[in-house]
């Protein structure tokens, strides 16, 4: 903003009705971008533009935008109130808020509720309350949920043609690796990885025999559930060689790319 100093915007709690928390949010962090140093002076030329100043910054790096603004790690402790008190949101975009209509839309009414102050860049304050301001906000994060859900079917589309030509992006679950005829060629098939193998081996281990892990069966916050008798499931084929998982996630099933049917893989 002409005529102000963007560093001098940024200070303490002080009751003025103006005390905004600052949102930036970046899916993936690489050397190359500089979307998280745009964001920066566009967030304080927003707040200065509504008289405001920045009282902390809820920075929120490799978050997906489809993730719930109440569950992210640094946003969400502010939104259910248990980090301190603020007057309301300012972000770059609403697209910064997330990528999901009713997450935003939730997001606004909660800030409209509780007479806080949302503000964008280039928007200036939104008003909830007003059918117009309502319907451009409305918009603004239906876009972005559509440029969310192109990203989503560009990128399965992309790893489903890559394991068709032996070329997945990603790198192998771990306690397996690919195996190429030739260095850089097709994937020609999947194998248990000597060393990574042991290694969950031993954690397997080493789970079952701490009577307080959660796994153990003993005792601990979930052995009784659903999670720890999964995890001691898991363990105990771990130990005995014939685990057909490699997380405690899902089971690991070869695709048809590297040789694989129905049948998970095995550790041993």
């Amino acid at each position: 903003m002409r005529g102000t100093d963007l560093e001098m915007l940024e200070r303490s709690f002080d009751g003025c009705g103006k005390c905004l928390l600052g949102v930036r949010r970046l899916s993936r962090m690489k050397e190359a971008t500089a979307s998280p140093e745009r964001q920066r002076p566009d967030v304080l030329s927003a707040a200065a533009a509504v008289g405001g100043h920045i009282v902390d910054w809820a920075d929120d790096w490799e978050v997906s935008g489809a993730t719930d603004p109440l569950t992210r790690p640094q946003l969400g402790p502010w939104v259910r109130g248990e980090r301190g008190p603020f007057d309301g949101l300012v972000a770059a975009a609403v697209d910064r808020l997330g990528r999901n209509v009713v997450d935003c839309l939730n997001t606004g009414y909660r800030m409209r509720d509780e007479k806080k102050i949302l503000v964008t860049y280039h928007d200036g304050p939104w008003d909830l309350d007003d059918p117009a301001d309502e319907n451009r906000f409305t918009i603004e994060a239906w876009g972005a949920q559509m440029e969310l859900r192109a990203i989503q079917r560009r990128n399965r589309d992309t790893t489903a043609k890559m394991r068709l030509a032996g070329r997945p992006k990603g790198k192998p679950s771990y306690g397996f690796r690919f195996i190429r005829a030739a260095v850089g060629g097709r994937i020609e098939r999947v194998e248990l990885h000597p060393h990574a193998a042991e290694v969950i081996r031993d954690v397997a281990h080493r789970i079952l025999a701490d009577p307080g892990s959660p796994g153990s069966g003993q005792r601990g916050g979930h052995c009784g559930t659903s999670e720890g008798r999964r995890d001691r499931t898991l363990a105990r084929r771990c130990t005995e060689g014939r685990c057909d998982v490699v997380t405690a996630q899902a089971p690991f099933r070869l695709p048809a790319w590297a040789g694989g049917k129905s049948a998970a893989g095995r550790l041993g």
